[in-house]
């Protein structure tokens, strides 16, 4: 397993969106995924006749959001009718919960990454492996706010995108709103500069900090939608630096639009080389809980462990995470 995760850290190493607040009128918005081949005439001209505006457009994933009036029954006749989308379905808040990620002080404490044991993912080993010309990518973080005035995040943050209302500015959304912050240090923070901890990425790896929190509230829960995070996914596609997306939350909602997605970064994003895309198999001490987005085909599920080096009490597993996890390195391997 160690090798493995030596190999997959090895691997990893024009924005079109709106200025529109994906968070207004959600009830009222409605992904349509045209098919593969439709001329885009024929969708621009679809949403004259139905009177319904394209609030955000999403040319890598095929994919518009349209806000409608009226009765929604009839709107999605009219789009199966048309004969022009794979998917049409009506966007809906999300609520999701944040995974714990420990905020250790230091190297010395960073056991996940080198510990006397050897009971670690090895990183220093991998490190060694990578020449030293070896050119930066970025991973990037859908979570929260980012606070990029710590110093460990100087020269290692790439192109930061608010998906909420398709802007460049991530500010805290509120005072509860610090998790993006850990997550990204992670992948991240700033490696040999004496102050702070170490990252996985070790200065090869830069994150890219997505906002997809609407509202943050107390507990470790958040507020998102399919569309919030489907801007995301577009705007992770769009940066050609970005390798891979990393997400620490989870819940119940599934979204045929979200998984198509996530399978059209996993399979196009790099220039038809594909994106890695991880997340977090949840906290629920379950063996059997399917949560989202980590239950998706195209997601790998990530679970934890302990610096013994076995499963963390609390970590969700069983046959998704596993079966996902062993398919995506078969098909690195293959390829």
């Amino acid at each position: 397993m160690k090798k493995l995760i030596s190999v997959l850290l090895l691997t990893v190493f024009s924005i079109v969106g709106f200025s529109q607040n994906l968070v207004e009128n959600i009830n009222n918005q409605v992904i349509l995924k045209y098919k593969s081949g439709t001329p885009y005439r024929l969708v621009d001209a679809f949403t004259e006749f139905y009177n319904v505006p394209v609030v955000a457009q999403y040319d890598q994933l095929g994919m518009i959001v349209v806000q409608f009036s009226g009765n929604y029954d009839d709107f999605y006749k009219s789009c199966t009718d048309s004969d022009l989308f794979d998917i049409i379905e009506r966007d809906q808040v999300q609520e999701m919960k944040m995974d714990y990620i420990p905020n250790d002080p230091e190297f010395s404490s960073c056991w996940h990454l080198r510990q006397s044991t050897d009971k670690d993912i090895d990183a220093d080993e991998a490190w060694d492996l990578l020449p030293a010309t070896n050119q930066w990518v970025s991973v990037a973080m859908f979570d929260g706010g980012l606070d990029m005035t710590i110093p460990d995040f100087v020269g290692n943050v790439d192109s930061p995108f608010n998906a909420v209302n398709g802007t460049n500015a991530i500010p805290y959304v509120n005072s509860e709103d610090k998790h993006g912050t850990a997550c990204s240090g992670t992948i991240a923070a700033r490696t040999n500069n004496g102050i702070g901890v170490s990252s996985v990425g070790n200065n090869y790896v830069r994150v890219m900090p997505v906002n997809i929190m609407a509202q943050v509230y107390s507990g470790g829960s958040f507020s998102t939608s399919a569309v919030i995070q489907i801007a995301a996914v577009n705007a992770a596609m769009n940066n050609p630096n970005c390798v891979a997306i990393a997400m620490s939350y989870g819940g119940s909602s599934y979204s045929a639009a979200l998984e198509a997605a996530f399978q059209s970064a996993r399979v196009n994003g790099r220039g038809g080389k594909g994106m890695m895309v991880f997340a977090s198999s949840g906290n629920g001490y379950s063996s059997t809980a399917a949560q989202y987005p980590a239950n998706y085909p195209a997601v790998w599920g990530v679970g934890a462990t302990t610096s013994s080096d076995v499963r963390a009490s609390f970590s969700n597993f069983g046959q998704s995470v596993i079966s996902l996890l062993l398919d995506k390195v078969l098909e690195q391997q293959i390829a």
